[in-house]
């Protein structure tokens, strides 16, 4: 999928977190549905904004082993074979307001490379739009090499 000037259609994006054991980080427990190279459940370095009274995203701190991709849905009827392949494969979405658009999260047990060709060949059949936003160490190793 290429990323257009007006992507994404959004300033900022607001994230769930829980509080970890190491000041200034949480861990993420929402899929991100624009922000790249962090999945859910990776904990990340947070810093406070008082103007704004929440935490500002500074860096990820370290992996969780799950994976997240962004599908948009391109094709007419094509969201429940998404889902259902989705499901299939042991993974979660979220999409938000944006209804045209899956957050995935691929969960480190996740056969990720089984599920990926399955979307690649939506992608292919002019479906979908798909973008690996963040793929975790244990998903790239389920490929000889990884793209």
């Amino acid at each position: 999928m290429e990323e257009a000037g007006d992507w994404p259609p959004v300033s900022v994006e607001r994230f769930w977190g829980e509080k970890v054991d190491i000041k200034y980080a949480v861990k993420i427990v929402n899929t991100p549905l624009f922000a790249s190279e962090i999945a859910y459940g990776d904990i990340v370095r947070v810093r406070p904004d008082h103007g704004r009274r929440e935490l500002v995203f500074e860096r990820l701190i370290s992996e969780s082993e799950h994976s997240a991709v962004r599908v948009i849905l391109t094709g007419v009827d094509v969201r429940a074979e998404v889902q259902e392949l989705v499901s299939a494969a042991g993974c979660t979405w979220e999409s938000g307001r944006f209804s045209s658009l899956l957050a995935i999260d691929i969960p480190a047990e996740a056969d990720y490379r089984a599920l990926r060709q399955s979307l690649l060949g939506l992608k292919s059949a002019g479906k979908i739009g798909l973008q690996e936003s963040a793929v975790s160490n244990v998903h790239r190793r389920q490929f000889e090499s990884f793209p």
